[in-house]
């Protein structure tokens, strides 16, 4: 179970029952936070939890950076570093999240020294999506071309990731990686071609709403029911939302230039409700 999406999971006045109950359970806890409420008690909570893995966000290696990025929340910056360095000694090895933008590509490097210093496990590069406020981000010039981010990424994996141990990740589609799979020349693994999930996930909001992996708090149509009056297996098997994606995940569904791309079968579009959410038709029909 992943709890992140749309907001802060661990704001949820019922959070730790949810966490008692997911350490009864047999399912694996995943947390996306902003780090800001993480506290000895919650952190150790986690921890007890089965394969519990928690990414936080810290968008800057000073608080000028991060608390801009953040929307000026003043603090905000310290008490990140300071959630990182709690699950740390809690037994977990938290990944740090960057999301990439002008604001702050001079510091990703920089970042990596500080997510080791803090006793973080990973370092994960996010692209700004054109959605909610990254919509007006884009539109301002804030957000990186598709070019600086090829560049970038190769940039990450080829050169900065040999000057650390931690592990990097920067997730590009997989047309933009040098096909095929390079082999990862420090624990002789393939790089894996990172693609879009929604085949297996449904994501439930704060007020109880299905949605997918949090869209929904932005894009209403992408709400379908809710955890009060529906049941998730019927939900599942005969909503008309999740059947009409899963009809235009094939390939030929595809059209602008992801139809003409020799990965379209592999990746299907990148993320489907970005694409949707961003140019709409005609480059995929849903």
């Amino acid at each position: 179970m992943k709890l992140t999406g749309g907001g802060e999971p661990l704001i949820h006045p019922q959070i730790d029952d949810i966490l008692e109950y997911l350490k009864e359970s047999d399912y694996r806890l995943i947390v996306e936070t902003n780090g800001t409420l993480i506290t000895k008690e919650n952190a150790a909570l986690i921890a007890s939890c089965k394969n519990a893995f928690v990414s936080v966000s810290l968008d800057g290696i000073d608080a000028q950076t991060h608390e801009w990025v953040r929307g000026g929340v003043t603090g905000c910056f310290d008490a990140s570093c300071r959630a990182v360095k709690i699950l740390a000694d809690a037994g977990l090895k938290p990944q740090v999240i960057m999301s990439v933008m002008r604001h702050n590509v001079g510091q990703i490097e920089e970042m990596i020294r500080l997510a080791e210093s803090l006793g973080a496990g990973s370092v994960k590069y996010n692209i700004v999506q054109p959605t909610a406020r990254g919509e007006t981000m884009h539109t301002d010039g804030q957000t990186l071309s598709v070019p600086e981010l090829i560049d970038l990424g190769n940039r990450v994996e080829d050169t900065i990731a040999k000057t650390t141990d931690l592990r990097l990740v920067f997730s590009l589609p997989p047309p933009c990686l040098p096909p095929p799979p390079e082999p990862d020349v420090r624990n002789g693994k393939q790089r894996r071609l990172r693609t879009c999930s929604i085949r297996s996930i449904i994501g439930v909001l704060g007020d109880g709403s299905y949605a997918l992996c949090g869209i929904g708090e932005t894009t209403p149509d992408m709400v379908f029911g809710n955890v009060r009056t529906d049941r998730l297996e019927e939900l599942w098997q005969n909503s008309t939302v999740l059947n009409d994606i899963r009809t235009g995940l094939p390939p030929t569904k595809l059209e602008g230039i992801c139809a003409r791309c020799v990965m379209k079968h592999i990746c299907q579009g990148s993320c489907l409700l970005s694409l949707r959410q961003s140019v709409g038709p005609p480059l995929l029909v849903l």
